[in-house]
């Protein structure tokens, strides 16, 4: 059996550039895992039989990505077989990128389990066959995403920072429906991405803050006041706080443990899902 962690990531700053012909977004971000991680397990079935169980209920059945994964890896290289095992601590459709990286997980896993040896850069290519945020999922740390996502520059280990993640209640946001409703020519606020990155590494938090962005904030505060709402309660407690991804959490970062403590129980009694992270430190 291999057991394998599945790490939550964020987007430190989303820039949405233009729109490709391909359908997608061209897109600029800094992606970084943190520790919030699903664990799935693997175990070797004969015959080439893919079994799959996930925790959650709404997500157990060959819809799944991670399932979906195997069942690619599958065809490419058939004749193996795997028992797949999902705990979910990840929230879904959140903007954390939880599917795509137990596709990321399954992907990894079954190349050690199937004894595949199949080199970085071919995992790279399924990963981006399966979504935009899996190619990332696939390595996780810190990398500076472009194209559609699936063009990576990994950069330096990221230095430690707390991470408390808060989703609204009862509140699950499509991407592509965000996406739909960017106005590209109305952006109002980007990212300062390279500045963004020399005061990350420096950990003058501050000045991080005044040069993160997520674009799609646009889209989704109108739509949803739920999120704004949340992220205005953040940052009455986190020096930088961000919507992640296209949402609906939100992100705060700390370097006081004690300080994401207090937003944290503050955060759960105004009735908010509060995970506390770190940033991985590989």
């Amino acid at each position: 059996m291999i057991k394998i962690k599945a790490r939550a990531k964020i987007n430190l700053t989303m820039d949405v550039l233009g729109k490709r012909s391909d359908g997608f977004h061209e897109v600029e971000s800094v992606m970084q895992a943190v520790s919030l991680s699903d664990e799935i397990s693997l175990e070797l079935l004969p015959g080439g039989r893919l079994e799959f169980y996930c925790s959650d209920p709404l997500l157990n059945n060959k819809d799944n990505l991670a399932y979906r994964a195997a069942a690619l890896l599958g065809d490419v290289y058939p004749g193996k077989g795997a028992r797949i095992s999902l705990e979910k601590k990840i929230p879904m459709a959140a903007g954390l990128g939880g599917g795509s990286s137990d596709a990321a997980a399954v992907l990894k896993g079954l190349n050690l389990l199937w004894g595949l040896e199949l080199p970085g850069e071919k995992l790279l290519e399924l990963a981006a066959l399966l979504g935009s945020d899996v190619p990332f999922c696939l390595w996780g740390k810190t990398a500076l995403a472009e194209g559609r996502g699936e063009r990576l520059k990994f950069l330096p280990r990221a230095p430690h920072f707390y991470v408390l993640l808060a989703v609204p209640p009862d509140l699950a946001i499509p991407t592509a429906s965000v996406y739909g409703g960017l106005v590209l020519q109305k952006i109002r606020k980007r990212p300062k991405t390279k500045d963004f990155l020399r005061f990350f590494y420096e950990k003058k938090i501050d000045e991080m803050a005044a040069c993160m962005a997520n674009v799609l904030e646009e889209v989704v505060f109108p739509r949803y006041p739920a999120v704004d709402e949340l992220k205005r309660m953040m940052k009455k407690y986190a020096p930088c706080a961000l919507m992640s991804g296209s949402g609906p959490s939100v992100f705060g970062l700390f370097l006081e443990k004690k300080r994401a403590l207090l937003a944290e129980g503050q955060l759960a009694r105004e009735g908010y899902r509060t995970y506390l992270a770190d940033t991985c430190p590989s």
